[in-house]
């Protein structure tokens, strides 16, 4: 999945607004943060630490939690590795999660 693939998905979702931060770009819903692509191979997802688990549980090499994110709710995606239809899914929790 590329950049133009998540803003397809995301811009299909209630809300969901893009804009670039300090040259990223990112999607937020009411303000808050559903997901920010850190480079061409790298998005940050916002994540309940029980999906967090379970992505990463099930596929190790395209989900993923450092040190630094760890305490912040968030997962880790090396796009290339990632199945589309598992970032989607994630995408959309994350939306569900920050809609409110």
């Amino acid at each position: 999945m590329d950049a133009a693939a998540i803003e397809e998905h995301l811009a299909g979702l209630e809300g969901v607004r893009s804009r670039t931060d300090e040259g990223r770009t990112t999607w937020r819903v009411s303000g808050r943060l559903v997901a920010r692509l850190e480079d061409a191979e790298t998005l940050v997802v916002r994540s309940l630490p029980d999906d967090r688990e379970r992505f990463a549980a099930e596929d190790p090499d395209a989900f993923y939690v450092t040190p630094a994110i760890e305490a912040h709710h968030k997962l880790l995606v090396h796009l290339p590795a990632a199945d589309d239809d598992a970032v989607r899914r994630l995408l959309t929790a994350a939306w569900e999660l920050q809609r409110g």
